[in-house]
Parts: C-alpha cells; structure tokens; sequence
C-alpha cells in the first residue's frame, strides 16, 4: 500500500519517489540515443584491442576473481581450455614484447566469439536455483 503523500511532490515520501522515477525516464529518454552509437563505437574499440593480441573478450574473465568463472572453466572441454590458455600465453608473449599481430592475423581473430558465457550462465542459473531451495554453492569461499 502506497504511503499517504502528496501526489504533487509535497513532503510525503511517495512524491519524492515519483518524482525521481520521472527524472529517471527523461533522463533516459535523452540517453539512450546517444548511448547506443557510444556503446557500438567503444565495442569496436575493444575489439581491435583484442585482435591487436589475439584475445577473444572471454579470455579476459578472471576465475580468480568469479568463482562462477572458475567453476565454468573445469566445465569446459579440455581442447577449448587449451586454446585459451595458448592465446593467453600469445597475449603475454606480444605484449612483453611491446608488438602486435601481423595486420593479416588480427583480421582473422574473432573477439567477440563467446565460448565460455554459456557455461557460466550455466553456472549462475544453477547458483540462483541453489539459494532459491536455501542451499549454498558447493565451493562457497571468500576470497583473498
């Protein structure tokens, strides 16, 4: 039940509430054209970093830091596991040496090709079904 205000933006609670919810859809109404051009230019931008080192934009995901990264990549099929690991490694190897792949290899890498977002998906959903039923995450720790 809504609280007993006043619907002009007085002092109740929900006036304010309504009014921010307001300022909220303007602002994202002028927003949002100017978003989506920005966020298609920055995606090529990432992109060209990426192939400047033959990275795909997964590789970037730290199991370190996500335990959901970390339980994903044990599901992933050992061939894809090596390849990532030897674009990781060609990654560190460029950049050591202050370079970049050869034009013609770079044109040929594919960035935005997901191979491990559906096993971490995989991996969330189960999570979310876990603390649906009160369960915790089997590897369930804190991290450094």
């Amino acid at each position: 039940k809504k609280p007993e205000g006043r619907r002009d933006g007085g002092d109740g609670a929900w006036g304010r509430e309504e009014r921010a919810e307001r300022e909220d859809m303007v602002l994202q109404s002028i927003l949002a054209p100017l978003a989506r051009p920005l966020a298609s230019w920055y995606r090529g931008q990432v992109g060209r970093e990426l192939a400047k080192y033959g990275l795909r934009y997964d590789d970037l995901l730290d199991p370190l830091m996500n335990l959901d990264v970390a339980e994903a990549l044990k599901r992933l099929p050992q061939k894809e596991l090596d390849l990532r690991n030897q674009r990781l490694k060609r990654a560190l190897d460029i950049s050591q040496k202050h370079a970049e792949l050869p034009l013609d290899l770079q044109a040929r890498q594919t960035p935005w090709n997901f191979y491990l977002k559906p096993f971490v998906e995989q991996v969330e959903a189960e999570n979310q079904e876990r603390n649906s039923l009160g369960q915790s995450r089997p590897y369930d720790r804190t991290l450094p």
